[in-house]
């Protein structure tokens, strides 16, 4: 009897809502932060080739570029682009919002940061991406689902890519309707955060031109 014909890999073009990952799995775990985005994604794909990893975020400290914040994320993203993670940049705004005191039942008004541009960002590289090149996997990784109008913009335009959403956190079934209501156009998986753990860069992690990169301390 032939020896199976193994698999033909696919080829992997994954997005990644920053924002979203981070306020949902990292956020307060320290042991999370220095996450290998690309030896994540690869590991849900095992027989797959990962062509393309997309992190969309923003700078935080905008006002303070030598803040230790920025450091700490600027030494991260060092760290992801020397795997090949292409990371493409919005903005931090400062709106006003305005919540009811209890103790004196006065409207007070509070600054908020909202990121901006990055999920529209992330919605056109989906689109553009599979148009210009058409890969056999997409990889979304966030729990907001404003980005299902792209992905079903993907099967309309006849790409044939099967079409996977994780969810960082959270419990699935409270999306399942929701990705109904678009024709069932994506997979749902999730990340936990023993996930996350698991695939963490090496400190120090040693670069491609041969120097390290030490985890930030106080993180």
């Amino acid at each position: 009897m032939a020896a199976p014909i193994p698999p033909v890999p696919r080829t992997v073009y994954a997005y990644v809502d920053g924002f979203n990952l981070y306020h949902r799995v990292l956020e307060n775990h320290t042991g999370r932060k220095w996450l290998n985005l690309r030896a994540l994604i690869q590991s849900r794909f095992p027989n797959d080739t990962v062509a393309r990893v997309r992190l969309f975020t923003a700078p935080v400290g905008d006002h303070h570029p030598t803040s230790e914040k920025r450091k700490r994320q600027e030494a991260y993203w060092r760290a992801l682009r020397d795997t090949g993670v292409e990371v493409e940049l919005g903005r931090i705004e400062s709106r006003e919002r305005k919540c009811k005191a209890d103790i004196c039942g006065k409207y007070l008004s509070f600054a908020h940061p909202t990121e901006k541009m990055s999920d529209v960002s992330m919605a056109l590289r989906i689109v553009t991406d599979a148009i210009d090149s058409p890969p056999g996997i997409v990889c979304v990784v966030t729990a907001d689902l404003d980005v299902l109008p792209a992905l079903k913009m993907l099967k309309e335009r006849g790409v044939k890519a099967r079409r996977c959403l994780f969810l960082p956190g959270g419990d699935p079934a409270h999306y399942y309707s929701r990705l109904e209501n678009f024709g069932g156009i994506a997979s749902l998986g999730q990340l936990t955060g023993s996930d996350v753990e698991n695939f963490q860069f090496t400190d120090p992690y040693v670069l491609n031109n041969g120097h390290t990169l030490s985890k930030p301390a106080g993180w």
